[in-house]
């Protein structure tokens, strides 16, 4: 039987350093597009490729909001976040469609030196450990299929005073075997209901089938043009979009940055005319092909 593999395993320290995230802007996607991340931590978004910005588009109580100008290759900006809860952005030109977010939490009195997710018996496999836990209630188990959306699948007990070693552990035996990627995190929660996040875990299914572009839409494409691609990707990699007419005559070539998960592209197709097209997906010796009709 094959196995699946541990995606993603590093040791990590819940505490008040602060540490700086990467978001890198490319083909009209932000990689990643969502984050947790700790009060005092900072967001610094890299330039790639194409002609983007970052702009605020809701943050909490407290925080400032933020505007970048339009630029390109070899630009960056960097953001320190200075309050809890959910901060949403965008990219102006192409609001809408190139979004991004991340989710700011305080710091618990909690020491969680390690998180993996495994496998066991075909299903995802959670484990983690804590050095040591101070008022703490339990945690929470969070599951995402698309890495943004995340929803609760069971709760953990805490030891809630504890200065030694504690294992913890949860088996998702619900999980959809359809999916070849799935996110996890952690909520913890104290017994004054406060909580912190944990970074977030992909779990690689290689039981699944190996499907390449999961989603491409809207289809039939509107006057706009504005076609949104969502596919997958088991490296740090290019997708390459070949658009050709039905005589087979290549009309665009549309290179996407990919990240390991589940990736979000665009491909504007405003220029073209109206009828039927071929699309032709390439990724690391990957071929698919999809038919859309603009109108």
């Amino acid at each position: 039987m094959k196995k699946m593999l541990l995606y993603l395993f590093f040791v990590f320290p819940l505490c008040s350093n602060a540490e700086t995230h990467t978001v890198t802007i490319s083909n009209f996607q932000f990689s990643p597009s969502n984050l947790n991340v700790l009060v005092g931590d900072i967001i610094r978004w890299e330039w790639a490729g194409g002609f983007h910005n970052t702009a605020s588009v809701t943050i909490p109580a407290g925080a400032s909001s933020w505007a970048t100008p339009v630029s390109t290759t070899g630009f960056s900006f960097e953001y320190t976040v200075t309050a809890a809860g959910t901060y949403n952005y965008q990219c102006d030109p192409h609001a809408g469609f190139m979004l991004g977010s991340f989710t700011a939490s305080g710091v618990l009195p909690v020491t969680l030196s390690g998180f993996t997710v495994s496998n066991q018996g075909r299903k995802p496999y959670l484990t983690w450990i804590t050095q040591a836990e101070t008022n703490t209630s339990h945690f929470v188990v969070r599951r995402s299929y698309d890495g943004n959306i995340f929803t609760e699948i069971g709760q953990v007990p805490a030891a809630g005073h504890s200065a030694a070693v504690r294992n913890y552990s949860f088996l998702d035996a619900d999980v959809r075997s359809n999916y070849r990627y799935v996110y996890y995190e952690l909520l913890i929660k104290d017994i004054d209901g406060n909580f912190q996040l944990s970074p977030i875990k992909l779990f690689k299914n290689n039981e699944s089938v190996k499907k390449l572009v999961t989603a491409v839409s809207p289809n039939p494409v509107t006057e706009a043009g504005h076609l949104i691609i969502i596919f997958n990707a088991d490296e740090k990699s290019v997708l390459l979009a070949n658009v050709t007419d039905l005589s087979g005559k290549q009309l665009l070539t549309v290179k996407l940055s990919a990240l390991p998960g589940v990736n979000n592209g665009h491909i504007h197709l405003g220029d073209l005319a109206a009828g039927t097209y071929t699309i032709r997906f390439t990724l690391n010796g990957k071929t698919e092909t999809h038919k859309i009709i603009k109108k």
